[in-house]
C-alpha cells in the first residue's frame, strides 16, 4: 500500500500590525496586548435599580463572562463599597437616576469620592442620561462595555 502524497500548503504571511506614526514595534505590541486584555477581561457590573424588570433586562443584555451584582437601593450599594477594594478598570456601576432612598447624582458623587476612577453609567426613564430607558441590547453593551 502506497501512502498518499503530502500536499504542501502555502499560507500568505501574517500581516504586521499597523504602526502609528512614530510608534515603535514594542509600543504597538504593548498596545495590542492591552487591547486584547481589555477584550478578554471579566468586568464586575454593580447594577443599582429598584425595578426588578430593569435588573432582569440588564442581566439578559450583559455578556455571560461578566459578573453582575444587583443592588435595590443606593444605601445597599454604598454599604457594599465601603468595605470593598475594587479595581476601577475592571468595575462599572450602572446606576438609576431615580432611586427611593437618594438621587442618582448624590450616589454618583459618593461613589466618585470613594473611587475616583470608577466608571458610573447613569440610566433614566425620563432624563437626559448616558443610558436612556428603555434601552436595547446594543446600546447597553456599547455604554457599559464599550462593545460595538
Amino acid at each position: 500500500t502506497q501512502s498518499p502524497p503530502r500536499v504542501s500548503r502555502q499560507f500568505p504571511p501574517r500581516p504586521s500590525p499597523i504602526l502609528r506614526s512614530g510608534a515603535t514595534s514594542s509600543q504597538s505590541s504593548a498596545a495590542l496586548r492591552d487591547a486584547r486584555h481589555s477584550y478578554d477581561r471579566t468586568m464586575l457590573v454593580l447594577v443599582v435599580d429598584d425595578d426588578p424588570v430593569v435588573q432582569q433586562l440588564i442581566r439578559a443584555f450583559a455578556p455571560l463572562k461578566h459578573r453582575l451584582m444587583p443592588f435595590w437601593s443606593a444605601t445597599d450599594l454604598l454599604y457594599h463599597l465601603e468595605g470593598t477594594e475594587l479595581r476601577a478598570e475592571d468595575t462599572v456601576v450602572v446606576l438609576d437616576v431615580c432611586l427611593p432612598d437618594m438621587s442618582g447624582e448624590e450616589v454618583r458623587a459618593k461613589i466618585k469620592a470613594m473611587y475616583p476612577g470608577l466608571k458610573v453609567v447613569m440610566m433614566s426613564a425620563g432624563c437626559d442620561a448616558e443610558l436612556q430607558k428603555p434601552f436595547k441590547r446594543g446600546e447597553f453593551r456599547q455604554v457599559v462595555f464599550g462593545e460595538g
